[in-house]
């Protein structure tokens, strides 16, 4: 069974990688001129799978370590392989995870609404909140109820029902709208990869993540992906009222 939904998986990750692709950080940039200067052919491929990393101060041990590359092979968007299915959406996606009243929601649970989907764990203090205060400025700004915002946790050991509950009682999300998700480990690494999001645990517990907003329409196809932080959200916002039946 495991394996069926992991080639599943593999044909929703090429179906969603046909997105445009995110301008390279600084940090990647800097990756690959180190890459450059060394010449050493072992650490530019190495420093090529961290350029698409998340944007921590964990690159460098990322790159060096093979494992860690490794895990970053597990999410990249894959390239197109034989057989995949161009026409899958994640609406799709089998996976069946929890919210904070531990009810089991699905992805085809948002059919006919348009959803912003992010990933993010509880605990952390940096880019979490920032995906997080993002998601709010871009759901108020569109302000319809048509909108859905789905975000799943990294961290479903510590991410109880509880603690998600206290989450969203403490930032204000409308429960009708914001779903606060968490899933097995599997789970969570098939949403992953099929948004192409990188993320892996660290020693300390935390997790090094990237940084990704993605707009879904109705039927769960990508089509908007809003990468980093700080930038501005207008196209995510316009597009998203599009969807919504409202004014861009």
């Amino acid at each position: 069974m495991r394996s069926r939904t992991n080639v599943w998986v593999l044909s929703l990750a090429v179906a969603l990688a046909g997105c445009d692709e995110p301008a390279p950080t600084a940090e990647a940039t800097e990756h690959a001129e180190h890459a450059e200067a060394t010449e050493h052919a072992e650490h530019a491929e190495a420093t090529e799978h961290a350029g698409h990393a998340a944007e921590t101060n964990e690159h460098a041990e990322h790159a060096a370590d093979p494992h860690a590359d490794h895990a970053a092979h597990d999410h990249e968007p894959l390239p197109v392989l034989e057989g995949a299915d161009p026409t899958a959406t994640l609406h799709d996606l089998p996976t069946v995870f929890r919210d904070p009243e531990d009810q089991e929601v699905s992805f085809r649970d948002f059919r006919g609404h348009p959803t912003l989907v992010a990933m993010f764990y509880g605990s952390c203090t940096t880019v979490c909140p920032l995906i997080l205060h993002d998601l709010a400025r871009i759901d108020e700004a569109v302000a319809s109820d048509r909108l859905r915002v789905a975000v799943a946790t990294f961290d479903p050991e510590r991410d109880t029902a509880e603690r998600l509950r206290a989450l969203r009682t403490e930032r204000g999300m409308d429960a009708a709208r914001w779903k606060l998700l968490r899933g097995d480990e599997d789970g969570t690494r098939d949403l992953a990869m099929s948004l192409g999001i990188q993320y892996r645990k660290l020693p300390d517990g935390e997790f090094a993540h990237s940084a990704l907003i993605v707009l879904l329409d109705g039927e769960g196809h990508v089509v908007e992906r809003h990468e980093g932080l700080g930038r501005p959200l207008d196209a995510v916002i316009a597009r998203a009222r599009t969807l919504v039946g409202g004014s861009p």
